[in-house]
């Protein structure tokens, strides 16, 4: 796979995190009041071409991680990302292999999980550098004020009347 390209940034909307995609990928999202899962959020990228096995990056924002029970009951090691500590685990699911990281940033718990169907060292591969391409901006989510009125401005609250006989 070529190197990540920055003009590739693909985004969530509302959570101001993003990942660079491969060439050919696109983006899926769902925000914390619509999703059907127990977090808050979450953002994948996958191939524009449907195709059995595809890779997928999946990245969900944690609602309530609980560290010890992931390292006890769900295999996860204890280790590093973006020079953070972090929880890791490599795992098989059907024909498919997983490398999961849990990881803070700003404060906030993310899973960020890929899956392809070639078993590798995830770390020395080349999807390492897409991985490592995640960013988390919380500084970049501002709140515009919302204006009630506008100095000097006068707005009619009235519909123009319609000229006898008129249809409408």
């Amino acid at each position: 796979m070529p190197p990540p390209d920055e003009s590739r940034r693909m985004k969530h909307t509302e959570d101001h995190y993003s990942i660079i995609a491969p060439p050919g990928w696109t983006k899926s999202f769902e925000t914390k009041e619509n999703t059907l899962t127990d977090d808050k959020g979450w953002l994948k990228i996958e191939p524009l071409e449907p195709g059995k096995l595809q890779p997928s990056i999946m990245i969900h924002m944690l609602k309530n991680p609980d560290p010890e029970r992931l390292k006890a009951k769900e295999g996860f090691k204890e280790g590093t990302f973006h020079g953070h500590p972090a929880l890791i685990k490599s795992f098989q699911s059907h024909k498919q292999y997983g490398y999961s990281i849990d990881f803070q940033d700003h404060g906030e718990w993310f899973d960020m999980c890929l899956m392809t169907s070639d078993e590798s060292d995830i770390p020395n591969s080349d999807w390492w550098p897409y991985l490592d391409s995640f960013r988390y901006s919380p500084e970049s989510a501002t709140t515009l004020p919302i204006a009630t009125t506008l100095p000097g401005l006068k707005f009619s609250t009235t519909l123009p009347t319609q000229p006898a006989g008129s249809a409408r």
